[in-house]
């Protein structure tokens, strides 16, 4: 089965600049049997139902995790009111897009897939920064839930704990492909960030998880190119990002054919 990997779309800022569904198609993927995205797909939800369809009859399959921008609601958001919370977002999706790893595996072709959206731990901020739990709790709170997120909790120590039960659970079934949006702390970030606590947002420890050699481990949130294989695991990032981002390739100079495997 070939498969495409691709994330971070953020479809809603290409359309702005007229691209049209063919376009940015052409631009950005490559055909193949299974499509898997590792999230942030768009901010608006209509937006995104759009480009998931799309996708849906260029493929014959779909996987995907939910990104922070899917799960946010903003305030030009036409659906703030009808999808007051993150649940209610992820609920919509599934809906019409049933192929949503939260927390799930899913078999495509004797092919599993399996993982869930993740969230931060401030474990790279602590690594690199002389920091507190009392620093992270109020960027967190001011970039993610008092801001965007509105999910149940507003204490990000206990929506990681929910989030790593789920991806415990699902690296303890062995998928072959373990999707989750935010970067796992093993992988290495661009040298242009390494300055900027704020990175310590977008990263989470990921070594408690036993995936095992051979596992395909595909992520996005940060926003550069990555294909790398490290203790028999094989990491992927082919993120698209914003139309005038040109950090893309801070980690090497990849093209978006590295992202299309046959498995």
């Amino acid at each position: 089965m070939k498969i495409y990997f691709i994330n971070d779309l953020h479809w809603d800022f290409w359309k702005k600049q007229k691209y049209s569904l063919e376009k940015f198609f052409d631009e950005f993927f490559l055909p193949a049997d299974t499509c898997c995205i590792a999230g942030d797909i768009g901010n608006d939800y209509e937006h995104s139902i759009e480009i998931m369809k799309y996708l849906n009859g260029k493929y014959a399959h779909v996987v995907y995790t939910m990104g922070n921008h899917d799960l946010g609601i903003f305030k030009k958001d036409r659906y703030k009111l009808n999808l007051p919370k993150t649940i209610d977002k992820k609920i919509a999706f599934q809906r019409i897009m049933p192929n949503q790893l939260d927390g799930t595996v899913i078999k495509i072709d004797n092919v599993s897939f399996g993982g869930s959206c993740g969230t931060c731990d401030w474990s790279w901020s602590f690594k690199n920064f002389e920091t507190t739990d009392e620093d992270f709790l109020i960027r967190w709170q001011n970039w993610f839930d008092c801001k965007w997120w509105r999910v149940d909790s507003s204490s990000p120590w206990v929506i990681f704990d929910w989030e790593m039960k789920k991806l415990q659970h699902v690296s303890s079934l062995k998928p072959k492909v373990f999707v989750t949006h935010f970067q796992p702390l093993s992988c290495p970030t661009p040298e242009m960030f390494n300055k900027d606590i704020m990175t310590g947002l977008f990263i989470f420890d990921d070594s408690t998880l036993n995936l095992q050699p051979g596992t395909i481990y595909h992520f996005g949130h940060t926003h550069s190119k990555l294909k790398l294989e490290q203790n028999g695991i094989l990491y992927l990032n082919n993120c698209v990002g914003y139309p005038e981002e040109l950090c893309i390739n801070a980690l090497g100079k990849f093209n978006k054919e590295d992202f299309l495997l046959d498995i």
